[in-house]
Protein backbone atom coordinates (compact mmCIF):
# COMPACT_ATOMS: atom_id res chain seq x y z
CA UNK A 1 0.00 0.00 0.00
CA UNK A 2 2.49 2.55 0.92
CA UNK A 3 4.57 1.60 -2.58
CA UNK A 4 0.83 3.00 -4.07
CA UNK A 5 0.44 5.83 -2.61
CA UNK A 6 4.06 6.51 -3.27
CA UNK A 7 3.44 6.35 -6.90
CA UNK A 8 0.63 8.03 -6.99
CA UNK A 9 1.33 10.98 -5.46
CA UNK A 10 4.82 11.00 -7.78
CA UNK A 11 2.64 10.72 -10.72
CA UNK A 12 0.22 13.43 -9.23
CA UNK A 13 3.46 15.77 -9.56
CA UNK A 14 4.65 15.05 -12.65
CA UNK A 15 1.21 15.41 -14.22
CA UNK A 16 0.90 19.17 -12.50
CA UNK A 17 4.22 19.95 -13.81
CA UNK A 18 4.20 22.18 -17.09
CA UNK A 19 6.90 21.03 -20.03
CA UNK A 20 8.25 24.23 -19.94
CA UNK A 21 9.25 24.04 -16.28
CA UNK A 22 7.02 26.05 -14.53
CA UNK A 23 6.52 28.55 -17.26
CA UNK A 24 2.78 29.28 -17.95
CA UNK A 25 2.05 28.85 -21.94
CA UNK A 26 -0.86 30.75 -23.96
CA UNK A 27 -3.55 29.05 -24.74
CA UNK A 28 -3.44 27.97 -28.48
CA UNK A 29 -5.78 29.58 -30.63
CA UNK A 30 -8.08 27.00 -32.37
CA UNK A 31 -6.95 27.17 -36.05
CA UNK A 32 -8.92 29.68 -38.44
CA UNK A 33 -10.67 28.41 -41.35
CA UNK A 34 -9.19 31.06 -43.63
CA UNK A 35 -11.70 29.57 -46.84
CA UNK A 36 -14.02 32.56 -46.24
CA UNK A 37 -11.24 35.35 -45.99
CA UNK A 38 -10.92 37.18 -49.31
CA UNK A 39 -7.62 37.53 -50.83
CA UNK A 40 -6.00 40.17 -53.29
CA UNK A 41 -2.57 40.15 -54.97
CA UNK A 42 -1.28 43.83 -56.13
CA UNK A 43 2.13 44.58 -58.11
CA UNK A 44 3.75 48.00 -56.73
CA UNK A 45 3.38 50.96 -56.84
CA UNK A 46 -0.46 50.34 -57.29
CA UNK A 47 -2.29 52.60 -59.36
CA UNK A 48 -3.67 54.57 -56.26
CA UNK A 49 -0.11 55.00 -54.92
CA UNK A 50 2.33 55.50 -57.69
CA UNK A 51 4.93 56.87 -55.65
CA UNK A 52 5.56 53.61 -53.66
CA UNK A 53 8.07 51.18 -54.13
CA UNK A 54 8.42 48.81 -56.51
CA UNK A 55 7.36 45.33 -54.94
CA UNK A 56 4.07 43.27 -54.64
CA UNK A 57 1.30 42.83 -51.72
CA UNK A 58 -0.48 39.90 -50.60
CA UNK A 59 -3.99 40.34 -49.00
CA UNK A 60 -6.48 38.71 -46.68
CA UNK A 61 -9.24 40.24 -45.97
CA UNK A 62 -11.41 38.96 -42.77
CA UNK A 63 -15.03 38.10 -43.38
CA UNK A 64 -16.23 41.04 -41.68
CA UNK A 65 -13.71 43.48 -42.50
CA UNK A 66 -16.69 45.30 -44.15
CA UNK A 67 -19.36 44.67 -41.76
CA UNK A 68 -20.24 47.47 -39.27
CA UNK A 69 -20.03 46.50 -35.41
CA UNK A 70 -17.95 42.85 -36.64
CA UNK A 71 -15.36 42.55 -33.84
CA UNK A 72 -13.45 41.32 -37.64
CA UNK A 73 -14.36 45.04 -38.93
CA UNK A 74 -11.37 46.02 -40.91
CA UNK A 75 -9.43 43.44 -39.93
CA UNK A 76 -7.09 42.21 -42.34
CA UNK A 77 -3.71 40.36 -43.21
CA UNK A 78 -1.15 42.38 -45.61
CA UNK A 79 2.31 40.72 -46.99
CA UNK A 80 4.38 43.52 -48.59
CA UNK A 81 7.56 42.83 -50.25
CA UNK A 82 9.13 45.93 -51.47
CA UNK A 83 12.29 46.83 -53.66
CA UNK A 84 14.35 49.23 -50.93
CA UNK A 85 16.69 47.65 -48.32
CA UNK A 86 16.79 47.79 -44.83
CA UNK A 87 13.51 49.71 -44.34
CA UNK A 88 13.22 50.85 -40.41
CA UNK A 89 10.53 52.63 -38.43
CA UNK A 90 10.15 56.53 -40.28
CA UNK A 91 10.32 54.89 -44.00
CA UNK A 92 7.70 51.96 -42.73
CA UNK A 93 5.46 55.55 -41.70
CA UNK A 94 5.99 56.89 -44.91
CA UNK A 95 4.80 54.29 -46.95
CA UNK A 96 2.02 53.17 -44.97
CA UNK A 97 1.05 57.16 -45.40
CA UNK A 98 1.81 56.96 -48.80
CA UNK A 99 -0.58 53.92 -49.68
CA UNK A 100 -3.43 54.84 -47.05
CA UNK A 101 -3.42 58.58 -48.78
CA UNK A 102 -3.89 57.25 -52.10
CA UNK A 103 -6.72 54.49 -51.58
CA UNK A 104 -8.29 56.08 -49.43
CA UNK A 105 -8.38 59.56 -52.12
CA UNK A 106 -9.40 57.29 -55.12
CA UNK A 107 -11.74 55.61 -52.97
CA UNK A 108 -13.44 58.81 -52.39
CA UNK A 109 -12.84 60.82 -55.36
CA UNK A 110 -14.36 57.44 -57.43
CA UNK A 111 -17.12 56.11 -55.82
CA UNK A 112 -18.57 58.39 -52.48
CA UNK A 113 -20.82 61.62 -52.27
CA UNK A 114 -18.73 62.62 -49.50
CA UNK A 115 -14.80 64.50 -49.52
CA UNK A 116 -12.31 63.81 -47.19
CA UNK A 117 -9.10 65.65 -46.92
CA UNK A 118 -6.43 65.93 -49.66
CA UNK A 119 -3.95 63.74 -46.64
CA UNK A 120 -5.88 62.04 -44.86
CA UNK A 121 -4.30 59.93 -43.41
CA UNK A 122 -1.65 60.14 -40.24
CA UNK A 123 0.78 57.57 -39.55
CA UNK A 124 2.34 56.91 -36.03
CA UNK A 125 5.05 54.02 -35.41
CA UNK A 126 6.48 52.60 -32.49
CA UNK A 127 9.44 50.50 -32.35
CA UNK A 128 9.36 47.21 -30.21
CA UNK A 129 12.57 45.65 -31.23
CA UNK A 130 14.09 42.79 -33.21
CA UNK A 131 12.44 44.59 -36.56
CA UNK A 132 8.89 44.73 -34.89
CA UNK A 133 7.03 47.99 -34.52
CA UNK A 134 3.40 48.97 -33.95
CA UNK A 135 1.36 51.26 -36.19
CA UNK A 136 -1.62 53.40 -36.22
CA UNK A 137 -3.21 55.16 -39.17
CA UNK A 138 -5.76 57.69 -38.56
CA UNK A 139 -7.66 58.12 -41.68
CA UNK A 140 -11.00 57.97 -43.35
CA UNK A 141 -13.16 55.54 -44.14
CA UNK A 142 -13.98 56.00 -47.50
CA UNK A 143 -15.16 52.59 -48.56
CA UNK A 144 -18.42 53.58 -45.90
CA UNK A 145 -19.10 57.61 -45.09
CA UNK A 146 -16.07 59.30 -44.47
CA UNK A 147 -16.08 58.98 -41.00
CA UNK A 148 -12.67 58.92 -39.41
CA UNK A 149 -11.17 55.87 -38.94
CA UNK A 150 -8.01 54.55 -37.21
CA UNK A 151 -6.38 51.38 -37.83
CA UNK A 152 -3.93 49.60 -35.43
CA UNK A 153 -0.97 47.69 -37.05
CA UNK A 154 1.64 45.18 -35.83
CA UNK A 155 4.55 45.54 -38.46
CA UNK A 156 7.25 42.95 -38.67
CA UNK A 157 10.14 43.72 -40.77
CA UNK A 158 12.53 41.16 -42.42
CA UNK A 159 15.49 41.53 -45.09
CA UNK A 160 16.23 38.95 -46.82
CA UNK A 161 18.93 40.04 -49.26
CA UNK A 162 20.93 43.54 -49.72
CA UNK A 163 17.52 44.98 -52.29
CA UNK A 164 14.34 43.81 -50.58
CA UNK A 165 12.21 43.87 -47.44
CA UNK A 166 9.20 42.40 -46.30
CA UNK A 167 6.51 43.55 -44.36
CA UNK A 168 4.31 41.10 -42.49
CA UNK A 169 1.38 43.60 -41.37
CA UNK A 170 -1.68 42.97 -38.91
CA UNK A 171 -4.70 45.66 -38.97
CA UNK A 172 -6.86 45.87 -37.36
CA UNK A 173 -9.88 48.28 -35.56
CA UNK A 174 -8.90 47.08 -32.17
CA UNK A 175 -5.75 47.52 -30.02
CA UNK A 176 -3.29 44.97 -30.40
CA UNK A 177 -4.02 41.87 -27.90
CA UNK A 178 -7.28 43.14 -26.97
CA UNK A 179 -9.39 40.22 -29.01
CA UNK A 180 -9.33 36.91 -30.64
CA UNK A 181 -9.24 38.71 -33.92
CA UNK A 182 -5.16 39.24 -33.56
CA UNK A 183 -4.59 35.64 -33.43
CA UNK A 184 -6.73 34.80 -36.38
CA UNK A 185 -4.58 37.85 -38.01
CA UNK A 186 -1.35 35.70 -37.26
CA UNK A 187 -2.39 32.89 -38.47
CA UNK A 188 -3.95 34.43 -42.04
CA UNK A 189 -0.70 36.23 -41.96
CA UNK A 190 1.56 32.86 -41.75
CA UNK A 191 -0.93 31.90 -44.87
CA UNK A 192 0.29 34.28 -46.95
CA UNK A 193 2.52 33.89 -50.06
CA UNK A 194 3.11 35.71 -53.27
CA UNK A 195 1.81 32.85 -55.29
Amino acid sequence: MRQFSAILALSLIVSCQSPTDGVATAPVAPPVDLSNWATELIQFPPHFAPTMPAGRESLLFSPGWRTEGAEDNWAYALLMELEEPNVGAERIGEILDLYYDGLMGMVARNNKPFTIPEDPSDVTMRSLGDGRFEAQVKTYDSFKDGSPLTLNMLVAAEYPNATTTILRIRACRHEPGNTQVWDQLQQALDSLSFE
